[in-house]
Order: structure tokens, then sequence, then C-alpha cells
């Protein structure tokens, strides 16, 4: 992955786990004024957002010690008479006809 993608992918994971964590309190709060008896599941919001601090945390461990990546560009051969495509190494224009080398 490209270190700068995964550098915003651990705050964007730091942020979605601050938000399981908020959840159970918020929903409470607003089970207050139901007429029904509710319940929140702490175990399932906390899980949740664990698990999403620890991938937040290898998303940023990887963007700090990842090598940037070469980016290899593919050589582009041109025939000289129609100037499409060709291969490397070819000799003979595979549209036109025209001998290269």
């Amino acid at each position: 992955m490209y270190k700068s993608l995964t550098k915003t992918l651990s705050f964007l994971l730091t942020w979605f786990g601050a938000g399981w964590l908020a959840l159970p309190f918020i929903a409470e709060s607003m089970l207050r004024y139901v007429p029904e008896e509710g319940s929140v599941n702490f175990a399932a919001s906390f899980a949740l957002a664990g698990v999403s601090f620890l991938l937040s945390l290898l998303c940023f461990i990887h963007s700090v010690t990842a090598k940037p990546v070469k980016i290899q560009y593919k050589h582009v051969y041109r025939c000289p008479k129609c100037d499409n495509e060709i291969f490397p190494g070819t000799e003979y224009c595979p549209y036109c006809g025209s001998f290269i080398k």
C-alpha cells in the first residue's frame, strides 16, 4: 500500500473507533426518553472499537516504516510510419507491415 493512503486510513480508523466508543453512551442517553425498556450492548461496541484501533495502529506503523514505491513506466515503442504501439524488438510493424530495424 502507499504510505499516504495508510496514514490517512489510520486516522480514519481512529475516528471510527472513537465513534464506536461513544455509541453506547449516546444510545443510553437516547434510551432514557423511550417508554419501553431498552439496553445497549457495550461489549460489541468496545470490541469493534478495539479492532478499529488495532487496525489504525497497524496502518500507522506501516505508513511510518514503509519504503517508498518506485513506479516503473512501460517503454512505448511506436512504428515510425503509422505511429501505432509495437512490442520492443519487433522487426516488422503488425499494423502497416513496414520494416522497423
